[in-house]
C-alpha cells in the first residue's frame, strides 16, 4: 500500500500581538531579585496567563533613588503578601506561589517597545496547580527587603 497526498502550505505568523488590556487570571512563573542600573533593587516577575499561555513580565523598584517608585512598588508588594497571609518577613520566598490572581492588565508604551503594568488591587481567583520558580541571590535575613542592611 502506498501513500500520495499534496503538500499542505501553512501560512504561520512570527508577528508579536502585545496582550490586550482587561483583567486577566494570572501567576507568577518566575520571581527574582536583581540589581538595578542606579544601584537600587528590583523584583523581576516573569507572569503567566494560563488561559491563553501567554507570558508578560512586571517589576518593582524595593529600593530606589525615586520615593515615589520605591513606595509603589512596596505598596504592591505589601498587598500582594497580605493576599496570601504574610504580614512580617515580606521576601520572594514567602510570597512566590502558584496561585492564580485576578489582574487589571495595561499597557504602557515607553521607547518604541509595550510594557505591561497592573491597575488596581490584585485579587486571588482559584488555585492553580504550576510550578513557580524563584530565586533571590541574598542569603541575608533582613524583615524586608527594602529594610536597610
Amino acid at each position: 500500500m502506498s501513500f500520495s497526498f499534496k503538500p499542505v502550505v501553512s501560512e504561520q505568523t512570527t508577528e508579536f500581538a502585545p496582550i490586550a488590556p482587561g483583567e486577566y487570571q494570572v501567576q507568577f512563573a518566575e520571581l527574582e531579585e536583581k540589581p538595578t542600573q542606579s544601584g537600587g533593587v528590583q523584583w523581576s516577575a516573569k507572569m503567566k496567563i494560563p488561559a491563553t499561555n501567554r507570558t508578560f513580565f512586571l517589576s518593582w523598584n524595593v529600593e530606589n533613588a525615586s520615593e515615589v517608585a520605591q513606595r509603589i512598588a512596596r505598596e504592591q508588594i505589601s498587598q500582594i503578601a497580605s493576599l496570601l497571609g504574610v504580614q512580617d518577613d515580606i521576601s520572594i520566598q514567602s510570597i512566590k506561589t502558584n496561585k492564580l490572581f485576578t489582574v487589571t492588565l495595561e499597557q504602557r508604551p515607553y521607547n518604541d517597545k509595550v510594557y505591561y503594568q497592573t491597575k488596581g488591587p490584585w485579587r486571588l481567583a482559584e488555585a492553580a496547580s504550576a510550578p513557580v520558580k524563584a530565586t533571590a541571590p541574598t542569603t541575608e535575613k533582613r524583615k524586608n527587603p527594602w529594610d536597610k542592611k
